[in-house]
Order: C-alpha cells, then structure tokens, then sequence
C-alpha cells in the first residue's frame, strides 16, 4: 500500500478546528447565543471519523511491521492525557481554592473519600459511578475514553481488519447505534455515551464513526478522485461550508434525530471521503494547521477553565459571567484559541517530546500524530 502525501490533513485539521469551536459554543452557549445549537453533538462523531483515517494513516503500517500492542498504547496516552489530566487539575484547584467552591468545605469524612476516589478514578480515566457526568473533573473528555477503547481494538486486531472485516464492523455498530437510538429517543437521548444511561451504546457510537474512518482511508487509497482533486480550492471552500453549516444550522426538536442519522450514516463519510481527495490551498493550509493544533486543547481545557472563570466571576464582581454576554462569549473564546495555543507549544509538545523516547519501536522512535 502506497502512502499518501499529508497535505489532506491540512482540510481534516480545519475540519477539526471547526468542530471543536462548536463544542465549546453548544457547553457554553449562553454566552454566545439566544438560539440552541441542537446538533452540534454531532461534532463528536466527525471527531471519531477523522480519528479512523489518522490512526489508520499513521499506524496501520507500523503496527503490521512489529508495533506491539503495549507500545501503540504507550503512544496513544501520551497523546491524549496530558492536556486531560490538564484540564482535571484546573478544575480539582478551582474546587480547592476558589472561595465558594471549596471543595472539602463542610463535608463528611466519607464524602471526602468518595470526592479522593473521584479524583483517583479521573486520574486513570475511569468513568465514574455516581452523579450524570462520567468525568466530572473535565466532563467533555468522555469522548476520550471511548476513542481510546476503539484504539486498542483496532490495533489487537489489526491483522485481521480486512476490508470485509471492516465493513461488517462498520455495519454491527450501525446496527447497534439505531437500535440505542431507537431505544433512548423516547427518553429524549440521542447522544449516546455521555449520560450514565447511554454508557454502553458509546461503544457502538465510537465504533462506527471511527472503523468508518479506517475504511474511507482504505477506499481513498484505491480509489481517489481526481475530478475533485483538480478543483481544490471550490472543494475544499464546499466541505469546510458544508461541515460548518451541518453543527450549526437550527433543526426543529422533532428532526433532530432524523438530522444526526443523516449526518452520521451518510454526510460525514462523504465529505471526510472528499476532504481526503482535495489538497487546499495555502491559505486554507495554514490557517488548517492553525486550528488543528489548537483544537484539542480548545476542547480538552474550555470546561475547566469557564468553570474557573465563572467562579472568579461569581466570586469577584458577585455577577455570573452570563451577565457579561455576548460580549463575554466572543472574550472567552479567544482567550481560550491563544490558552490552546500557548499550551500547546510550551506545555503538550515539549512534554510529548520528553515522553516520546520513553519507549521505542525497532530501536527508532515512535512518533504521535
């Protein structure tokens, strides 16, 4: 199988950044908004669609070639958990230190241990077994858990992900994706995997978008267009269009889950399949790279720190920060772009770096996407 030049990534990393900018407007949409994002969840699918064909692209040879499971994991970990542990500790020191917010203030002693074992289960990403948020140190990180999940299984079974493996795969958790569907929309869930109740269909979630994914990858590779590759620059202006317009536009409460199968099942693959074929333009290119960077930090780290600013605001100015919007939503988001990009340079890569040598894969380092 032939490698492909990265230049498509600079239209995932755009996609990526998109993406994430509408998490952190749907959690913290008062201070943007008078509308509801109702479908912006689905951000997190094209998160995993995107997450198949890098992971696909990137160590899918290596793994073949002699990677062993426990070095692939090592890698994976390193990439995903320090701006999540990160992000936990923002929120463990605005609980200890922001006053109001006290986290032992006036507790029991058993409520202390079972706080101390939140935090020790959070450590090692653990869901938790009490309470709505599955992560309640960083809330939105749920999704890692689940990415993480559908990692190590593709790299075991990596040997044996033939295409037709792959598309039976793709089908089972179709399959088991409607039937949650079908079985928690009565009780108003679509969006599998972030509520205690919908745990286990995270699995069927994850696994569709991103084994999806790793066979978009595989059909790129033999199939490429070149019709669109000829028309980058009107390609790549549709899709980054298309995407924004998908998590954004305002879709009636009775269509929304008409609108997330849609998206899922059909949309995404075919605008990452398209995205995989364009190369942009140098423009699109840098200001891609730009946003891919900060993307996961942006949404790694907006929960803990608009919990921090709303308590210094609360504390402070004895005012919500909602008393501040709009005006606080457009301050708070580009506070948090230049934060991502700050943490990103000075904190996530240099200890990446340190990390990456810690274990090696044929006596070369093994290097993280």
């Amino acid at each position: 199988m032939t490698d492909v030049p990265k230049t498509y990534f600079h239209l995932l990393s755009a996609l990526r950044g998109i993406a994430a900018i509408t998490v952190v407007m749907r959690h913290n949409l008062a201070l943007f908004l008078p509308a509801q994002l109702l479908v912006s969840y689905s951000a997190v699918d094209l998160f995993y669609v995107m997450s198949g064909v890098v992971i696909e692209s990137t160590y899918r040879q290596r793994l073949l070639a002699g990677m062993t499971l426990p070095q692939f994991t090592w890698i994976r970990m390193v990439r995903i958990y320090p701006f999540y542990i990160l992000g936990s500790i923002i929120t463990l020191v605005t609980l200890l230190l922001v006053p109001g917010q006290e986290l032992f203030n006036g507790t029991m002693p058993w409520e202390i241990k079972n706080r101390l074992l939140l935090w020790m289960m959070a450590m090692v990403m653990m869901p938790t077994p009490v309470g709505i948020a599955e992560f309640p140190y960083d809330h939105p990180c749920w999704s890692l858990f689940f990415e993480l999940a559908v990692n190590f299984f593709y790299a075991a079974s990596i040997t044996k992900l033939t295409m037709r493996r792959l598309v039976r795969i793709v089908a089972l958790c179709g399959v088991g994706l409607l039937v949650s569907l079908a079985v928690f929309h009565s009780q108003h869930f679509i969006e599998m995997g972030w509520h205690k109740a919908t745990f286990f269909s995270g699995f069927f979630r994850a696994g569709l978008s991103f084994f999806m994914g790793v066979l978009l990858y595989r059909l790129y590779l033999r199939f490429p267009i070149d019709f669109i590759r000829r028309h980058s620059g009107a390609v790549s202006a549709a899709v980054l269009a298309a995407v924004t317009l998908i998590l954004v536009e305002p879709v009636s409460p009775g269509g929304e889950l008409w609108h997330y199968i849609l998206c899922v099942f059909v949309l995404f693959p075919l605008l990452i399949y398209t995205a995989l074929c364009v190369q942009p333009g140098k423009l699109t290119r840098y200001v891609g790279d730009f946003f891919g960077d900060v993307s996961y930090p942006m949404y790694t780290l907006h929960a803990p720190l608009y919990f921090l600013l709303s308590s210094l605001t609360i504390g402070g100015l004895a005012q919500p920060i909602l008393a501040f919007a709009p005006w606080s939503g457009v301050c708070f988001l580009g506070a948090l772009i230049c934060i991502a990009y700050l943490a990103n340079k000075i904190y996530d890569r240099p200890l990446r770096k340190s990390l990456r040598g810690v274990w090696r894969v044929s006596g070369k380092i093994a290097y993280q996407t």
